[in-house]
C-alpha cells in the first residue's frame, strides 16, 4: 500500500467519510485546502447522500482528478478529454476490482432504507477495502504516468516575479532533494535581486546564502522541465511545457512579519520533503 493510499485510508478510520478522505488527502497539493475540500465533498459520500448512487471513494476521486486536470475556462478542450478519459479509466479500473463503482451494489445493502445494523457492519468490513483501492488506482493515474523519467527529473518552481516563494522552494529543493530532482526556479518578470527577507531568513534557518547562489531568471534561462510547480499565483502564473504541473497554492509573505515569512518557508520545506519522498517511492517501481 503507498503512502496516499495509507493517509486516505488513515482519514477514513478517523470519521471522515470515504468521499473526504480521497479529496482531503490529494487537495493541498493541488491548491485546495482541507477545510473546504471536506465540506465540498461531503454529500457525495454514502453513495451520494445515501441515495443508492456512486460510491464515495470513486466520486472523491473524480473530484481529485477533476481539481488536477479540469478546465476553468469554457471551451479549453484539451482538459475536459484528458478528465473525462482518467475519469472513465478509474471506472474502468475499480470495476475491474469490485464489479461495480454503485454504493448499493458493492454493500449489497440500502444505506437509506435498509437494514440499519447490516449497512453498518457491510460499511465497516467493506469501505474500507474501497477507499484504499480507489486511493491506489487513483496515484497511478494521477503521477506514475507523468513523473516517471529516464534520468533525475527536472524541477522548476515558478511564479511571476521569481524573487521569493519560487527562489525559496529551489534553495530548499537543492537542500534536502539533491538525489531526487534538480532544482530550478523562473519568473516572467525578472528582478533585480531576490527578496532580501527571504536571503536573510533562508540564511538564519538553513545557512544558505542564496544571495550568493541564486538569481532571477526568465523561463527561458532553465532547461526543459519534466515537472512544473507554480507557488499560488493563480491565472498570473507563467506557463512553461512539462510532463506533470500543480500548484502549491503559497501566499506571497513578502512585506510581513518573520513569523508569517517562516510559516511559508516551513509549509515549502514540506511540500519539497513531499514531492521528494513521493518521487523516490516511484523510482523504486521503475
Amino acid at each position: 500500500m503507498n503512502k496516499k493510499a495509507n493517509e486516505v485510508l488513515k482519514s477514513f478510520n478517523n470519521g471522515f467519510y470515504c468521499s473526504q478522505a480521497l479529496l482531503s488527502t490529494y487537495c493541498e497539493d493541488l491548491g485546495l485546502d482541507k477545510e473546504t475540500a471536506l465540506k465540498i465533498s461531503c454529500g457525495l459520500s454514502a453513495g451520494m447522500a445515501r441515495l443508492s448512487s456512486t460510491c464515495g471513494a470513486a466520486t472523491g476521486a473524480y473530484m481529485v482528478i477533476g481539481l488536477k486536470h479540469g478546465n476553468s475556462v469554457p471551451g479549453d478542450k484539451e482538459s475536459i478529454e484528458k478528465t473525462f478519459a482518467l475519469i472513465q479509466e478509474f471506472d474502468r479500473q475499480f470495476t475491474a476490482k469490485h464489479g461495480s463503482t454503485n454504493c448499493r451494489e458493492l454493500l449489497g445493502v440500502d444505506l437509506r432504507y435498509g437494514d440499519k445494523d447490516l449497512a453498518s457492519e457491510r460499511v465497516q468490513a467493506i469501505c474500507p477495502c474501497l477507499v484504499k483501492d480507489a486511493a491506489e488506482i487513483l496515484d497511478s493515474l494521477l503521477y506514475k504516468p507523468e513523473l516517471q523519467t529516464d534520468g533525475k527529473p527536472k524541477v522548476a518552481f515558478i511564479c511571476v516575479h521569481n524573487s521569493c516563494r519560487s527562489q525559496i522552494a529551489e534553495a530548499l529543493g537543492k537542500h534536502f532533494a539533491e538525489n531526487a530532482f534538480e532544482s530550478y526556479s523562473a519568473g516572467t518578470e525578472v528582478q533585480d535581486k531576490i527578496n532580501p527577507d527571504a536571503v536573510r531568513l533562508i540564511k538564519k534557518l538553513y545557512n544558505i546564502d542564496m544571495g550568493k547562489t541564486q538569481y532571477s531568471k526568465s523561463l527561458s534561462d532553465i532547461p526543459s522541465i519534466d515537472i512544473v510547480i507554480t507557488m499560488g499565483c493563480n491565472v498570473e502564473c507563467p506557463f512553461l511545457p512539462c510532463k506533470h504541473r500543480e500548484d502549491w497554492g503559497l501566499e506571497d509573505p513578502t512585506g510581513k512579519s518573520d513569523e508569517e515569512f517562516i510559516k511559508v518557508i516551513k509549509l515549502i520545506e514540506e511540500k519539497v520533503l513531499k514531492l521528494k519522498q513521493q518521487l523516490t517511492d516511484i523510482a523504486k517501481t521503475t
